[in-house]
């Protein structure tokens, strides 16, 4: 298992949803871990990826994580492995490490658009191509695979505001 990567200590805090956010109805069931939250039959998941030292790929230092919920026993914050150490690697790899660990339906709320856009709009015709020309491939399919494993429709893709606008709303400095 990756190593906890330091510089995501305060993700969790960061992906918390607002308190005052009512336009979105989100129904608490309890499945006897801490509460999971349920939006439109499917159980909502914030994940993201940063990289730091990005001037030089010599000292770059990626992490990912993902939340379902406040002391959740699926939340996780880890150092991403391997030599590419990229934020769009680590974006992908929040992703797909939430979709290997939890098999009920999914909403996966990700401030990536590169995350986002592949997957809604990119990913069918890069497998048609044979993932040519295709950045972070190996990902790519990685999640392919992850999807076809699951029923049609069973996940969805929702574009939220990134963890900088998340943090000062609530008056964290990051």
């Amino acid at each position: 298992m990756p190593e906890r990567h330091p510089a995501f200590d305060n993700l969790l805090e960061l992906l918390r949803p607002p308190m005052n956010r009512q336009h979105v109805s989100l129904e608490s069931l309890s499945t006897g871990r801490a509460e999971d939250f349920f939006h439109d039959g499917r159980i909502v998941v914030f994940t993201d990826g940063a990289c730091s030292n990005n001037q030089d790929d010599r000292f770059r230092k990626a992490g990912y994580g993902a939340y379902w919920a406040d002391g959740h026993a699926l939340n996780f914050s880890l150092a991403l492995e391997g030599w590419a150490q990229t934020n769009n690697r680590a974006e992908l790899m929040a992703v797909i490490q939430t979709m290997e660990q939890e098999g009920r339906p999914l909403e996966i709320r990700t401030d990536s658009r590169y995350g986002h856009n592949g997957a809604l709009f990119h990913i069918a015709s890069w497998r048609e191509s044979g993932w040519r020309h295709v950045s972070n491939a190996d990902l790519w399919q990685r999640l392919d695979k992850a999807l076809s494993l699951r029923c049609k429709d069973s996940v969805r893709f929702v574009k939220v505001k990134g963890a900088f606008a998340c943090a000062s709303r609530r008056g964290f400095t990051v």
